[in-house]
C-alpha cells in the first residue's frame, strides 16, 4: 500500500499473494488509513490537478510514447481546465456528465478520448484509496458518435482510384507506392510509412511496434511486387523514404489523388477496409516507379487539428536548417507570434557547470561525478558552453540533442538528463528567470532497443560446465560469476564486495547503485562464501590480481567474454544478464 504522509511517499507491505486475497488487502489498506486518521495524521486527498502528474507517472511505463503524449495533452487541454480544482474524492457523476456534454458539442472524438483518460485516472485513485471502491464517476457514461464513418470502396471507386494513382506516380512515385502497399496489405498509414527493410521477410513483414503491439503483415504477390520495385539503399533503412532521416509523407499526394478520383472525403485509413475484397480484383494496372520527390515537412496540431508545413526540398535545405525552421515555427505557434529572444543574462553555461558540479556533487556517488564530468566536457560544453544560462532557449537544446542523438542516441538521452537538472538548478539558484522555464522541457528522449537476454536452462548448463573447467585457472572470477547467479546482485556490487559486508544470512551492501541494501543469501550462496572465507587473506571477497584491491572491472569482463564464447552462449548475453536468471 502506497500513500503520502507529510509530502513523502510511505509504503507498507500487506502480505504475500498466496496468503492474502485482493479483498483482504483492500480491507487492510482501509484499516491503515483509518488508523492514520485516528492518530491525527489524516490522509490528504489531492485535487484532480495535483493527482494528474502522479497518475501519468505511475502508468507511463505500460503506455507507448505516443499514448503517453496523447494522454498528457488531453489532460492538459481538456480535463484540468474544467475539473482540475475539484478534489479527487469529491468529483461526482454530475460533474463529469456536464463536462462531457460541453466538450462533446464541438469535438465528439476528443471528448471520447478525454473521457477514457479521466475514467482510467479515477480507477487509479480507487487503487490508491483516494475514492471509495467502484465509485468511478465516469461509469455508465456513453461515448458520443463521431462524424467519421468507414468508407468501403466499390469496384468502380477502386478503378477510379487506380487511374488517379497512375496519373500521380510521375510526380509522387514514393507516395503512390506507399498508398498501393496500403491497399494490398490493409496496414495503417504509420505502419507502412515507417516500414524498414529489416522488417521484410519474404512473404511477410514483421512489425516490432504497431498501434496494437508487435504485428505480422502477410504480403500477397501484388504487395511483394510493390516492394520489389522500390530502390533499396544501404544508407537508408526506410522502404518508402523521403530522406535517409525520415520516412515519406503522403498527405499532399493523397489529397490530389482522391480529388482526381472524385472521392474528396475518402481517408487513407479507409483503404484498409477494402484491401481484401477490392484491391486484388479491381482490374487496374498499378505501375510503380522509383526515385520519388522529397521534401522536409513539419507536422503539428493547432487546436487539436493536425497541420502540416513544408519547409523545403532536401537539396536546398539541410537537415539542421529544416530542424531549426521547424522549432522556430513551433515557438511562434505556442507563443501566438514571433518569440521574443531571452536576454543574455547569467553566467555562461561553462561557468555555471563548475558551480553546478561543486554544489551538487557532495550527494553524488563517485561514478556519477565521473560520468557527469565526461558528458559535460565531451559533448555539452563544446556545443553550448558559450551561451548565457538565461538566454538558452529550447531550440538550442533541441538542436544539440538531435545532432548528438544522430551519432549516439543513448548518450543524447543521458546528456539531456544532465542539462535538464542543470537548468532546474539555474532557475532555483536565480541564474535564469523563472518565467523562462527549463529549455529541455518537451524534448522527447530516444527510445532505446531492449538490451540483454534471459539465459535459459541449456545456457546455464553450458556456463556451469565451462566454469568448472576454468576454476583452477581463474578461481576469483569463477566464484564471482557463480555468486552473481546465486544472488542477483549487479557485477559491480559483487566485484567490490568486502568481508565486512558478508553476514551469516545476507549481504549488507553499503554502496549499491540505489544506495545501501540487504541481499538475502540462499543455501548455495552461503556454501560458496563459506568456502571462500576459508582461504581469505584480505578485506576483499574477490581480490584482484595485485591483491591490494578488488577484482578489476576489465578483468572480470574479459573473463566473461571468453567464458561465454567457449560455452557457446549467444554473443549479446551480458554479465549483467546473470542477475536476471538467479531465481531460476
Amino acid at each position: 500500500m502506497h500513500r503520502r504522509s507529510g509530502g513523502s511517499v510511505v509504503r507498507r507491505t500487506l502480505g504475500a499473494l498466496d496468503a492474502l486475497t485482493v479483498e483482504d488487502a483492500r480491507h487492510a489498506t482501509r484499516a491503515m488509513f483509518a488508523d492514520a486518521e485516528a492518530n491525527g495524521t489524516p490522509v490528504a486527498v489531492p485535487t484532480v490537478r495535483n493527482f494528474a502528474p502522479v497518475f501519468l507517472a505511475d502508468c507511463a511505463e505500460r503506455w507507448k510514447p505516443a499514448t503517453r503524449d496523447a494522454h498528457a495533452d488531453g489532460m492538459r487541454r481538456h480535463i484540468l481546465p474544467a475539473l482540475g480544482g475539484r478534489r479527487v474524492d469529491a468529483l461526482t457523476a454530475k460533474d463529469v456528465h456536464n463536462w462531457f456534454d460541453d466538450l462533446s458539442v464541438a469535438r465528439a472524438g476528443t471528448a471520447n478520448r478525454a473521457l477514457a483518460v479521466l475514467s482510467s485516472m479515477m480507477k487509479h485513485a480507487e487503487a490508491f484509496g483516494l475514492r471509495c471502491e467502484d465509485s468511478n464517476p465516469c461509469k455508465g457514461l456513453r461515448r458520443r458518435k463521431s462524424g467519421f464513418e468507414a468508407h468501403d470502396l466499390t469496384d468502380d471507386e477502386f478503378a477510379a482510384l487506380g487511374r488517379a494513382l497512375d496519373g500521380a506516380e510521375a510526380e509522387w512515385p514514393v507516395a503512390v507506392a506507399a498508398l498501393r502497399f496500403l491497399l494490398y496489405t490493409g496496414a495503417r498509414k504509420s505502419e507502412a510509412l515507417r516500414l524498414k527493410w529489416e522488417h521484410v521477410h519474404g512473404d511477410r513483414a514483421v512489425l516490432p511496434d504497431s498501434k496494437t503491439g508487435p504485428r505480422t503483415l502477410w504480403l500477397a504477390s501484388p504487395a511483394r511486387a510493390v516492394l520489389a520495385a522500390q530502390q533499396r539503399r544501404t544508407d537508408c533503412p526506410w522502404v518508402f523514404p523521403s530522406s535517409c532521416d525520415e520516412p515519406a509523407t503522403v498527405d499532399k499526394a493523397w489529397n490530389a489523388i482522391r480529388a482526381a478520383a472524385g472521392l474528396p472525403t475518402l481517408r487513407i485509413h479507409d483503404l484498409g477496409h477494402s484491401h481484401a475484397a477490392v484491391a486484388v480484383g479491381g482490374g487496374e494496372g498499378l505501375r510503380v516507379q522509383p526515385n520519388g520527390a522529397r521534401s522536409w515537412v513539419f507536422r503539428f496540431r493547432r487546436d487539436g487539428t493536425p497541420r502540416r508545413v513544408t519547409l523545403g526540398k532536401p537539396d536546398a535545405v539541410k537537415a539542421g536548417q529544416a530542424r531549426a525552421a521547424a522549432l522556430a515555427f513551433l515557438a511562434r505557434e505556442k507563443g501566438g507570434g514571433t518569440p521574443v529572444p531571452l536576454p543574455a543574462s547569467g553566467p555562461t553555461l561553462k561557468a555555471f557547470a563548475a558551480e553546478y558540479v561543486e554544489r551538487r556533487s557532495p550527494s553524488w556517488k563517485s561514478s556519477t561525478i565521473k560520468a557527469t564530468m565526461s558528458y559535460l566536457n565531451s559533448a555539452i560544453l563544446p556545443a553550448l558552453g558559450h551561451l548565457r544560462v538565461g538566454s538558452v532557449v529550447r531550440a538550442d537544446t533541441a538542436r544539440f540533442f538531435h545532432e548528438y542523438g544522430r551519432r549516439k542516441p543513448g548518450g543524447a538521452n543521458r546528456a539531456h538528463d544532465i542539462l535538464r537538472s542543470m537548468f532546474d538548478c539555474a532557475v532555483a539558484w536565480g541564474h535564469r528567470p523563472e518565467a523562462a522555464g527549463n529549455p529541455c522541457t518537451g524534448i522527447v528522449r530516444y527510445r532505446r532497443p531492449p538490451r540483454g537476454r534471459l539465459l535459459g536452462a541449456d545456457d546455464l548448463a553450458k556456463l556451469g560446465a565451462v566454469l568448472r573447467q576454468r576454476e583452477a585457472e581463474s578461481p576469483a572470477c569463477v566464484a564471482a560469476v557463480r555468486l552473481l547467479l546465486l544472488t542477483g546482485c549487479r557485477p559491480g556490487e559483487i566485484r567490490c564486495l568486502r568481508w565486512c559486508e558478508v553476514k551469516p544470512d545476507r549481504l549488507t551492501l553499503t554502496d549499491a547503485k540505489t544506495g545501501p541494501r540487504h541481499v538475502l543469501l540462499g543455501e548455495a550462496a552461503r556454501e560458496l562464501l563459506n568456502r571462500l572465507a576459508g582461504t581469505a587473506s584480505g578485506e576483499w571477497v574477490f581480490p584482484g590480481s595485485k591483491r591490494d584491491g578488488p577484482l578489476g572491472k576489465h578483468e572480470l569482463h574479459y573473463f566473461w567474454i571468453t567464458t561465454r564464447d567457449v560455452a557457446g552462449i549467444v554473443a549479446d548475453a551480458r554479465l549483467h544478464d546473470l542477475r536476471h536468471a538467479h531465481a531460476s
